[in-house]
């Protein structure tokens, strides 16, 4: 078995584990409190000359109003912005969530999540849309940087109200169970 596939496996073990302890959850009381957002100066208000933990990687784009991060594609390549460095758990789930708009232009996508654990989201619409996933962190991985940005896009994209959390899967049982 090569590492990849050891280190899948590893990924789906621990989600089976992790889904036996997120079961414990249903009787926990209805006020438990929500997951605390680990991604740096979420909504980019905070900062002077430019939004505090985010760095633009290249190419054009700017801080806008104090709280949305604009980036501009030429139609080839792809720019972002880039948070400062976190700490994750190796193995950990985590879920990333981002709004985000298309403002001018067509074509590409966006790229949101962690290093590691990217997504691309085509399609983007004038109007504001939230889009997310669930990941694995790589096994030995304890460091990773968030982006929000784009790839191959002609125009102006826009981000705001970025989110990580630790997440515990929690697995429904569905039908009858065979052989009971």
């Amino acid at each position: 078995m090569n590492q990849e596939c050891k280190a899948r496996f590893r990924c789906l073990r621990r989600l089976h584990a992790a889904a036996v302890v997120g079961i414990s959850l249903f009787v926990l009381p209805s006020f438990v409190p929500a997951a605390e957002n680990l991604a740096p100066n979420p909504d980019f208000r905070e900062g002077t000359d430019g939004p505090a933990g985010w760095r633009l990687s290249g190419g054009e784009g700017r801080w806008l109003d104090r709280q949305i991060l604009e980036i501009t594609g030429t139609g080839s390549g792809s720019n972002q912005w880039q948070s400062e460095p976190l700490r994750f758990r190796p193995g950990g789930l985590y879920r990333f969530e981002i709004r985000a708009r298309r403002t001018a232009g067509s074509g590409g996508c966006i790229i949101a999540g962690p290093g590691s654990a990217n997504r691309d989201y085509p399609g983007l619409v004038s109007e504001w849309k939230d889009f997310g996933h669930v990941f694995c962190m790589p096994d030995g991985m304890d460091s990773d940087i968030l982006r929000v940005g784009q790839w191959e896009s002609k125009g102006t994209l826009q981000f705001d109200s970025v989110r990580l959390v630790h997440v515990i899967p929690v697995h429904k049982q569905v039908g009858k169970q065979i052989g009971r």
